[in-house]
């Protein structure tokens, strides 16, 4: 693989970090139900209400040849919370949150966007290589 390709996977994996984080943080709130223990009661729960938003990672694996292969996985886990008034809760008043620390989802935003600023930066630099030897052989 040619460093072109190898800086454009860099951006792709910096961006799909930076799109993991903001879809973490603008699901931080959201509510769901609890997963039950019950398989019964889990399918017609799951049939019924929304389930609790999880969480997702951008995770990014070296291809043979240079660059980096990215897929999103989840994460899942939850956080139970009191909230006997919403309409998702159960007999006890408990819903389920989304188990998003807004401070780990700020560092790796912090991180894509370096990722992303580094791999252009090797782009441009790239670039310039293969204009600098289109010169000499001109």
């Amino acid at each position: 693989m040619d460093s072109f390709n190898i800086a454009r996977s860099g951006m792709q994996f910096g961006q799909a970090i930076v799109t993991a984080a903001a879809s973490n943080v603008a699901n931080a709130r959201t509510l769901g139900t609890l997963p039950s223990n019950t398989p019964a009661t889990a399918a017609a729960t799951a049939a019924a209400v929304p389930a609790v938003y999880q969480p997702i990672r951008a995770v990014g694996r070296t291809q043979p040849g240079g660059g980096v292969a990215v897929r999103f996985e989840e994460e899942p886990g939850y956080r139970a919370g009191y909230d006997p008034q919403n309409p998702l809760a159960d007999a006890d008043g408990m819903v389920a949150a989304p188990a998003v620390d807004l401070a780990e989802e700020s560092i790796d935003r912090m991180i894509g966007v370096q990722l992303y600023t580094a791999s252009a930066a090797a782009l441009r630099t790239a670039g310039k290589m293969a204009d600098a030897t289109l010169d000499l052989l001109a």
